[in-house]
């Protein structure tokens, strides 16, 4: 969707501070930044993440500007699994 915004839903395969991989539904192409909404313990984190690689339905995603704080907290959701 060129210029425009879409939604789409997926499910975290992999979590670190870095990023994520998942796997999404619907169309997303290499270099294009997305909005993620990351559920952790205490709350939903709303972060900005460029897609870095696609594979059939699986996605990488690099987080982009998060603080020092938010990525303590996706570490210490991270450790659990």
């Amino acid at each position: 969707m060129a210029g425009g915004v879409g939604t789409s839903h997926g499910i975290s395969l992999d979590v670190s501070e870095g990023g994520m991989g998942a796997l999404v539904q619907g169309r997303l192409s290499v270099g294009e930044t997305v909005a993620i909404d990351l559920p952790l313990r205490e709350r939903t984190l709303n972060a900005v993440a460029i897609v870095r690689h696609i594979s059939d339905k699986r996605c990488g995603f690099e987080f982009v500007g998060l603080s020092a704080e938010e990525r303590a907290q996706i570490m210490s959701v991270a450790g659990e699994s």
